[in-house]
């Protein structure tokens, strides 16, 4: 019954993480820009 709940959590798992990936990669992207282009800060930030 153990492994059952530990097989049924994993999907969700993989999601949760994939969003955080996701997240982290838009912040990541989001940065860069205004580093190219520090006048578009607002338009990229907000």
């Amino acid at each position: 019954m153990i492994i059952a709940e530990i097989t049924g959590s994993l999907p969700a798992a993989a999601g949760c993480l994939a969003a955080a990936i996701g997240v982290g990669l838009v912040g990541a992207k989001a940065v860069e820009s205004v580093g190219r282009n520090p006048d578009a800060s607002g338009k990229i930030l907000v």
